[in-house]
């Protein structure tokens, strides 16, 4: 079975955190429009989340979510009790 573009770029992030959609798109070969609407959908199914470069602030890097940020707020409200 193939790999999704959304896994592959997902996948790419997680080992990969911070990178720009040009810096993404050139290192996996992808066009920067199918990687920013990628990220967006990423973005969007609560993935990963942007930051804005520090140095540019046009430019927006991309980061998966940790575990506890990926977690329902039900878990998140109980493991503050264990």
């Amino acid at each position: 079975m193939d790999e999704s573009i959304e896994d592959e770029v997902y996948r790419f992030i997680c080992n990969n955190p911070g990178l720009s959609v040009n810096e993404i798109a050139k290192k996996l070969k992808i066009s920067s429009e199918k990687i920013e609407s990628t990220l967006t959908k990423l973005n969007r199914n609560g993935l990963i989340k942007f930051v804005c470069d520090k140095y540019n602030s046009n430019e927006k890097l991309s980061y998966p979510k940790s575990f506890l940020e990926l977690l329902p707020k039900f878990f998140k409200k109980n493991m503050k009790n264990v």
